[in-house]
C-alpha cells in the first residue's frame, strides 16, 4: 500500500479519536465529573461519527468531485451524512 493511501485511511479515525477525547472531556466537565446522561450519550456517538464522515467526505473531496461531476459533492456527502445521522437518532427516539 503506498505511504499516503494508508495516511489517507489512518488520518480520520485519528482525528475522530482526539476529537471524541476532547467532546468526552468537555462532556464530562457539564455533568462536574458526572456520569453523562442517556442524551449526552447519544449526542457524543452522533459527534464522533459526525466527525468521522466528514473528515472522509473532505479528504476524498477530490474523488467525489469527479464521480459525481460536481465540485462541491463533499458539502452533499456532509449534509447526507448529517441526514442520516438524524433519521438514526430520530428511529431510535421513536422506538422507546
Amino acid at each position: 500500500m503506498d505511504d499516503r493511501v494508508l495516511q489517507d485511511l489512518l488520518f480520520p479515525p485519528v482525528l475522530t479519536l482526539v476529537f471524541g477525547f476532547i467532546c468526552y472531556w468537555r462532556l464530562r466537565a457539564l455533568r462536574h465529573g458526572g456520569p453523562l446522561t442517556p442524551l449526552l450519550r447519544t449526542l457524543f456517538v452522533c459527534l464522533c461519527l459526525f466527525a468521522l464522515g466528514a473528515a472522509y467526505a473532505i479528504l476524498f473531496q477530490d474523488e467525489l468531485a469527479l464521480l459525481l461531476h460536481w465540485r462541491e459533492a463533499w458539502i452533499a456527502a456532509i449534509l447526507g451524512w448529517c441526514v442520516v445521522l438524524a433519521l438514526f437518532v430520530w428511529r431510535r427516539s421513536w422506538s422507546r
